[in-house]
């Protein structure tokens, strides 16, 4: 429980034993009192904390005698958010789950290692920042490291620092993507048929979750958390899609857009009458072909449902 400038606001060492072990003495939890834990050290490093050092020290050679490792907000645990995970990470492979009490994170989840790093900078960051906006900072760069966006790269500066660059390979194709759905006029499955042929392709559910994304106009997705709905930022990458086309995509998927025919494929001339002609037999349009034969092509219109019902030279 290291001190801090806080304590003139009634955060001191005493205060802060005093809520530890009410805590602890609600939930049946025991207190090894052995050790020293009180340490007037600053928080901004483990390396100069003899405290923490000696705790650490006692877990490794007690793993099966201690089960948690309690503060009271994970500032007072360390201001180095490196060098907490890192000593996190020690604690859970050692079976010892460190908690901040009055900010307990769930480590069950995936999500915790970003939600430490809010709660880190909540309590400790200065300046002009909020807390929203350094926890999205932390949130946009650890949502693209998890899910390669198409169109974008991830460009590592340093160990612990990364920033997403447009990526000028792929990009001229989703581009020319969201443009031929926003036509409206040809199907979104069709125009990715369309551009898998021309050697990009991309799978089908991935391709539509792409055409739905706000990243593509320059916007993050902030998550739903503890009741609070999710809700868009500007990102700090690129946008290589501009939002009129995008919004267009939308209304082109909702269904909204009806104005343009979709055409599934060039009219054939020799066979410009296939939607209008229908089998005298049973009823069905007559759709057509040419084949090769005796040296020349030749086109007939047929029964779609049975050529035997039907089959004639275009002509």
């Amino acid at each position: 429980m290291p001190t801090s400038d806080e304590q003139t606001l009634g955060a001191s060492l005493d205060v802060q034993e005093e809520r530890l072990r009410k805590y602890c003495n609600q939930m049946g939890y025991n207190i090894i009192d052995n050790i020293p834990y009180r340490e007037d050290e600053s928080a901004k490093t483990f390396e100069k904390r003899p405290v923490i050092q000696g705790i650490m020290n006692y877990i490794r050679k007690n793993k099966s005698r201690v089960n948690k490792l309690l503060f009271l907000q994970w500032d007072r645990y360390s201001r180095d958010i490196i060098s907490a995970s890192e000593n996190l990470k020690e604690l859970l492979k050692s079976g010892v789950e460190p908690n901040a009490i009055e900010a307990p994170l769930d480590f069950n989840s995936d999500t915790w290692p970003l939600l430490l790093e809010y709660r880190h900078n909540a309590t400790t960051s200065k300046g002009q920042k909020t807390q929203w906006t350094v926890f999205m900072e932390h949130w946009q760069k650890e949502n693209v490291l998890i899910k390669h966006q198409e169109g974008y790269k991830n460009v590592r500066i340093s160990k612990h620092e990364t920033h997403v660059e447009i990526d000028t390979n792929t990009a001229p194709f989703i581009q020319a993507m969201f443009k031929e759905v926003a036509k409206d006029i040809e199907t979104p499955c069709y125009i990715r048929r369309k551009f898998a042929r021309k050697g990009y392709n991309i799978p089908e559910s991935s391709f539509l979750e792409m055409l739905r994304n706000k990243f593509y106009i320059g916007k993050i997705r902030v998550p739903a958390y503890k009741g609070e709905p999710e809700y868009y930022v500007n990102g700090e990458h690129e946008a290589i899609i501009d939002e009129e086309t995008f919004y267009k995509v939308q209304e082109t998927l909702d269904g909204k857009r009806k104005k343009t025919p979709k055409l599934s494929k060039a009219i054939n001339p020799d066979l410009y009458l296939r939607k209008f002609l229908i089998c005298p037999v049973c009823g069905c349009a007559l759709t057509g072909a040419t084949s090769s034969g005796n040296g020349g092509k030749y086109t007939y219109y047929f029964c779609c449902n049975n050529q035997k019902h039907i089959r004639m030279r275009a002509e």
